[in-house]
């Protein structure tokens, strides 16, 4: 269905979980129907097996009669969308082994932002700065909060949130980009300051920051921008900025000119890093098995994408990571909805890494040993 021609039914997930039918805002009421419509929404035009969507809803306190429970609530959802003038059995199918939520071309916000995004990245590709701000603002107005903000707490619901808000910040920082190569340093200025201060962590926000500063003639402001990010990524990390952050300070000591980014999006390597540090290090478990830290950063979790895969509920999708760096190694917890432990206490963000120390995530456990 192209994209100028509204869906009779759209769904949303860039902010509170959203149903409307023929652009009326439908109410979806309580947290377990709106928990069990934006697992649907997540996995639209695929199915939802019975189980993923009662573990969704339901989680520890699931009932005796999980299948028949999920299809009470599956009927609740396909009434409110008849009751709105919707086809509810044809808009949630019956689809062993569950259910499919379909969703036409473009109808749900998550399809619409990452289309307007893939298009402004072509624009920035070819050169065509103008155009290419003006699609990246309109993907980011989509967002009317941050993604599933009314399902916080809600383990499935945390995972696709992390993954959608750092794709929106990733959009962000191209259209700051390419609003710098387009020399509208002075007018975006107050916008950097408010994202550093939103993700104090985010090297290239600050990089961008210190660059608009520097153009804008406030060269002690953007070393003092530097100062701060590097204290930071001390205190929290124990890591020195990394090499973008590094040439932007060098430039503005020498006073030249930084150039505008207008490379694709994704080309650049937004929080390069040192080099890792020289001592080699492992994971042991509990049976013998050792994994060696051979990489710069090693992620932990249920999603295929880790190195280290956990099939385990009690496990995030993406929980945790070991990050090598000039002075060690750092662990991070990655907002998991169980949390991460070192030594039985739990991880607060980050924790600096020393030998024999106990790392449990879920039923999982390994001590960190240097070699």
């Amino acid at each position: 269905m192209p994209s100028d021609v509204p869906a009779v039914v759209e769904f949303g997930l860039l902010g509170p979980v959203r149903l409307s039918v023929r652009s009326v805002d439908v109410p979806l009421g309580g947290l377990k129907r709106r928990t069990g419509f934006a697992i649907l929404v997540a996995n639209r035009n695929r199915v939802t097996s019975t189980a993923a969507l009662a573990d969704a809803v339901w989680g520890e306190e699931l009932p005796a009669n999980a299948a028949g429970s999920a299809q009470v609530l599956i009927s609740g959802l396909r009434k409110l969308l008849d009751d709105h003038g919707a086809d509810g059995a044809r808009v949630i199918q019956t689809a062993p082994p569950g259910y499919r939520l379909r969703a036409e071309a473009e109808s749900c916000d998550v399809d619409r932002f990452r289309a307007l995004r893939q298009s402004a990245a072509a624009q920035r590709a070819g050169g065509r700065l103008p155009p290419a701000t003006a699609l990246y603002r309109q993907a980011l107005r989509l967002w009317r909060g941050g993604a599933c903000e009314d399902l916080a707490g809600i383990r499935f619901a945390d995972e696709v949130a992390a993954e959608l808000n750092e794709e929106r910040l990733a959009c962000h920082e191209a259209t700051l980009e390419t609003e710098l190569a387009l020399g509208r340093h002075a007018e975006i200025s107050h916008e950097l300051a408010a994202a550093t201060a939103r993700e104090p962590l985010r090297e290239t926000m600050w990089a961008l920051y210190m660059t608009a500063l520097y153009r804008s003639g406030r060269q002690a402001d953007a070393l003092a921008a530097y100062r701060r990010i590097r204290e930071l990524l001390a205190d929290e990390l124990g890591i020195e900025p990394g090499s973008r952050l590094r040439e932007v300070h060098a430039a503005i000591l020498a006073q030249r000119g930084i150039d505008p980014v207008v490379a694709p999006e994704g080309t650049q390597e937004p929080t390069t890093r040192d080099p890792a540090p020289s001592l080699p290090a492992r994971l042991r478990f509990g049976d013998g098995r050792v994994i060696t830290l051979d990489a710069h950063k090693v992620g932990i979790g249920r999603a295929a994408d880790n190195a280290i895969v956990l099939s385990d509920t009690n496990v995030s999708r993406h929980h945790a990571a070991i990050t090598a760096t000039p002075t060690g190694y750092v662990l991070s917890d990655l907002q998991s909805l169980n949390g991460t432990r070192v030594n039985g206490e739990p991880v607060i963000g980050h924790h600096i890494l020393a030998d024999a120390d106990v790392i449990r995530v879920g039923d999982s456990s390994w001590t960190f040993e240097l070699t």
